[in-house]
């Protein structure tokens, strides 16, 4: 398997039909391209098929294990997710300011489609995180938005 995405329907949602390649002439885009657009697509689509796949069958023979002081995952979960910051998932959305890729919210959850299709159990772990980090860098104090909406 090479696509969690069927690519051609995924480009005619994204530049044909919601014309998300024009959003870079907006200010907050502007360093953005179609070709970068795709190119998060593509790391998307190897990073969801490199960890979070193959974590598929470990994880449901091997379920999270609570001792009453600690959760306990199989490696392969962490090693899924330290993979997903390195490589710029966790603040694709995010203002340039705090640390984040600045991208168009319909690419991020377009890249995080491939996250889903490939361990949908997994992605609840930083989509949290994300969604966590938005609200603190909305609402939060510039301590906070320090401490935890930087990703």
């Amino acid at each position: 398997m090479n696509e969690l995405i069927d690519r051609r329907m995924l480009g005619f949602l994204l530049y044909d039909w919601l014309q998300a390649d024009h959003l870079t002439a907006r200010p907050r885009y502007a360093e953005h391209s179609r070709e970068s657009f795709e190119a998060m697509l593509d790391a998307a689509n190897a990073l969801a098929l490199k960890a979070f796949a193959p974590v598929n069958r470990k994880a449901d023979l091997i379920e999270p294990a609570f001792d009453g002081e600690r959760v306990t995952l199989i490696p392969e979960i962490r090693q899924a997710l330290d993979a997903f910051v390195a490589g710029g998932f966790a603040g694709m959305a995010a203002d340039a300011g705090l640390g984040g890729l600045q991208l168009p919210e319909v690419i991020e959850k377009a890249c995080f489609a491939h996250f889903t299709c490939a361990r949908i159990a997994l992605t609840g772990y930083p989509f949290l995180s994300s969604g966590n980090a938005n609200l603190i860098a909305a609402h939060g104090s510039a301590e906070q938005v320090e401490a935890f909406a930087r990703p």
